[in-house]
């Protein structure tokens, strides 16, 4: 699956569970884990393929997410 073709992350990102974002943090260019797609099924209804990737700006999104606020 396309990463442009995943929901928009801003509305499962905010959501996902404490592993599953860590499972993206680990490695935020590795394909999905079943996990995390699991997750992105469940907050928005749609189920990601397998293999789907996020795309740059998804993992930009990631980044300002967690960066951390002087």
């Amino acid at each position: 699956m396309p990463s442009d073709e995943l929901p928009p992350i801003h509305t499962w990102w905010p959501h996902l569970s404490i592993p599953a974002r860590n499972a993206v943090l680990e490695d935020p260019e590795a394909p999905l884990s079943p996990l995390v797609a699991r997750d992105i099924a469940a907050i928005t209804g749609t189920a990601p393929a397998a293999g789907a990737c996020l795309s740059d700006d998804d993992r930009q999104f990631v980044r300002e997410q967690t960066e951390t606020v002087d």
